[in-house]
């Protein structure tokens, strides 16, 4: 589980004096403490939600010593992130969707969508749609 990892890399960024692993790493446990839900969907939720509130800190960030450590931050927390599909990767599924079904409107979005989840990898959706409609020309 993903939550063991969270709880021995913690351990070790302690013993390590690593503050910004460290940090962020109880940041997550609390949360799911918080929620009381340990599961590796949760987890993976939780991660994502830090991810993107850390994302948006930078964007709004002009001292490069909180840029810095906002970026270190990202970066430990992808560590536990499933493996994702590349945008190329999404590029030629969504290709290969569209040329296997004909010609494809919106309400095709649903059938693509479902064969990306059963793929087993993680995906932005925002991205497929995003491209998606370009191969289908909205």
């Amino acid at each position: 589980m993903i939550i063991e990892k969270i709880k021995n890399d913690k351990v070790q960024a302690r013993k390590n004096k690593d503050t910004a692993a460290t940090k962020i790493l109880s940041l997550v446990m609390s949360e799911l403490d918080r929620k009381q839900k340990y599961t590796d969907v949760d987890t993976i939720k939780v991660i994502k939600d830090s991810i993107k509130n850390n994302k948006l800190m930078l964007e709004h960030q002009s001292d490069s010593d909180k840029i810095d450590l906002l970026s270190k931050e990202i970066a430990i927390l992808e560590k536990y992130l499933p493996e994702q599909f590349t945008t190329e990767e999404i590029n030629a599924i969504v290709n290969e969707f569209v040329t296997a079904n004909g010609p494809c409107t919106m309400q095709h979005l649903g059938k693509l969508m479902k064969q990306f989840k059963e793929s087993g990898k993680d995906f932005d959706g925002a991205v497929v749609s995003i491209i998606f409609k370009q191969q289908i020309n909205i």
